[in-house]
């Protein structure tokens, strides 16, 4: 489930800096309330060399671990929000207050998937 989340992750911010226009932008502050070392920013840490693969370049990530710019997980939304930072990659229960759709957890995105049908093609990125 974690991998799945962390591709979805990816997947936003990709689609996230193809729609707002931070194309432009040559480096992505993105901000995430892990650790460095912990697995999840592992994880960010990779979906940074990712994007700068796959931009061939053009695109890097400064990553910053531990609510290092905010100092809160629960204000990097609003970090990101203003501008401060170009990305939020904290769990979007740190949000649920401030808009009512990031109020679904992990099981209301899997009993979405499994309804649409497509639960079972997305069992490879899991295991």
């Amino acid at each position: 489930m974690l991998k799945l989340i962390t591709k979805t992750i990816a997947a936003v911010a990709v689609v996230s800096v193809a729609l707002l226009g931070s194309v432009n932008a040559k480096t992505l502050k993105i901000e995430t309330h892990f650790t460095a070392n912990s697995p999840n920013g592992e994880v960010a840490a990779q979906f940074a060399k990712n994007v700068e693969m796959f931009s061939g370049g053009s695109l890097k990530v400064e990553m910053f671990y531990s609510s290092s710019v905010s100092g809160k997980s629960a204000e990097v939304f609003n970090s990101a929000q203003t501008g401060i930072i170009d990305c939020d990659m904290t769990g979007a229960g740190y949000q649920t207050g401030k808009n009512a759709a990031f109020q679904f957890s992990s099981f209301h995105q899997k009993t979405f998937l499994h309804f649409l049908r497509i639960e079972p093609q997305l069992h490879h990125l899991v295991n």
